[in-house]
């Protein structure tokens, strides 16, 4: 039962009503207003740094670039998984910075493979940091 509430709690936060909702194409444009597909952004940082609280983005197939949120309570979303939808550190940067303590879980990370991430740390690795991830691939990803 206890399994079950965590589960579904989850779920509320990626699938729950949104407050807003946000959308990342690789045609987008970050001076786009981000509310519709037609009228999306570019860039997943761009998205991020746009949200609210309780707030929702759908990133498009494509190769991105590394994230940081700072334990904003957001789901990103993959529109349709993590074969289409990457996160690239290129071997210079982790992927996906998503609070700056372990115990930071409020950004949710949904359908992303997260590759070739890197960083120089004591603690945390090149794929991700902080954060909820929910049916995501690490690729490739290590630290010093």
């Amino acid at each position: 039962m206890k399994w079950l509430f965590l589960i579904m709690a989850i779920s509320m936060v990626c699938c729950g009503n949104a407050a807003t909702t946000w959308y990342v194409t690789k045609s987008g444009k970050d001076t786009n207003s981000g509310k519709s597909e037609s009228a999306a952004f570019l860039t997943i940082q761009k998205a991020i740094d746009s949200a609210a609280d309780e707030d929702r983005i759908i990133v498009s197939d494509g190769t991105y670039d590394p994230i940081s949120s700072g334990n904003k309570k957001v789901c990103i979303e993959s529109k349709n998984g993590a074969e289409k939808t990457i996160i690239n550190g290129a071997g210079k940067n982790r992927c996906a910075t998503l609070g700056s303590a372990v115990t930071h879980r409020d950004t949710v990370l949904k359908g992303f493979t997260l590759q070739n991430g890197y960083v120089v740390s004591s603690f945390g690795g090149g794929g991700a940091f902080g954060g909820t991830l929910i049916n995501c691939l690490i690729k490739n990803c290590w630290s010093d």
